[in-house]
């Protein structure tokens, strides 16, 4: 190992500076996806429609990186194959789409 060796107060920053983002990246979990996850399955909430999506993947563009949710749609009765763009995921939010476990319990 080479370079500058470790002392007691650097040791710390590098600890505090870990265990920091650390609780950061557990605080950004907790909050609101702004995109269709995968292993989530979304629902309309409204109960009118069958309206259902699993999301399985999800990709970005090769030279924009946009990304786009590849899933599962179902709709009237039937499942498909289906991908949403992130305007998609805006209208849905508005709608009041929700995510909900495959069990029928809801996720948030």
């Amino acid at each position: 190992m080479t370079g500058t060796p470790m002392t007691p107060e650097r040791e710390q920053a590098v600890r505090d500076e870990v265990l920091g983002e650390a609780e950061k990246d557990t605080r950004q979990g907790e909050s609101t996806p702004d995109f269709f996850q995968p292993g989530h399955t979304y629902a309309e909430d409204d109960g009118i429609t069958d309206w259902r999506f699993r999301c399985d993947s999800v990709t970005t563009h090769p030279e924009d990186g946009e990304r786009t949710a590849l899933g599962w749609r179902h709709f009237r009765g039937e499942w498909e194959p289906y991908a949403y763009g992130v305007d998609d995921w805006e209208i849905h939010q508005y709608v009041g789409h929700t995510d909900v476990a495959e069990v029928g319990e809801r996720r948030g």
